[in-house]
């Protein structure tokens, strides 16, 4: 399922969007509950959309089947000016390509030349039942 987005980014927002940095990661609540965001590495698309990669068994990924809806929230590291950006919108849970899409969100923030991150990377996709979530963003805020 493939969608382009409907915001516009900035240059340096883009820029951001590159950087291997922690997304913060929020999902509608389970019923009774407040939303608890968990950081995440990600990997932001050509057609706008952010993707991550989880365990089908996370509760995340029950909950954006119940909603589908998600936000992103990606910020400037300490001792960077201050900046963010925040994409939400409609999310979705996909299987296909997930490998391919893990390898390269994995090498944004290891060295997979070393062997034990690489044997840990192949080792997710072996023992986990991994899949993907794509948001694809309705709305952006910013800061900065």
């Amino acid at each position: 399922m493939s969608a382009t987005t409907s915001v516009e980014l900035t240059e340096a927002e883009r820029e951001l969007l590159a950087r291997p940095l922690h997304a913060i990661l929020t999902v509608a609540p389970l019923p009774g509950r407040r939303p608890t965001p968990r950081p995440v590495w990600f990997e932001h698309q050509p057609d706008g959309s952010v993707e991550i990669i989880t365990f089908a068994r996370a509760g995340r990924v029950r909950r954006i089947r119940e909603a589908p809806w998600a936000a992103v929230l990606v910020a400037a590291p300490p001792g960077e000016p201050e900046h963010w950006v925040s994409l939400e919108g409609p999310a979705s849970i996909e299987i296909d390509g997930v490998a391919d899409v893990w390898r390269r969100i994995a090498g944004r923030y290891w060295d997979l030349g070393d062997p034990e991150k690489r044997a840990t990377v192949e080792g997710f996709l072996e023992a986990e039942d991994p899949v993907r979530i794509v948001v694809r963003p309705a709305k952006v805020a910013r800061g900065g």
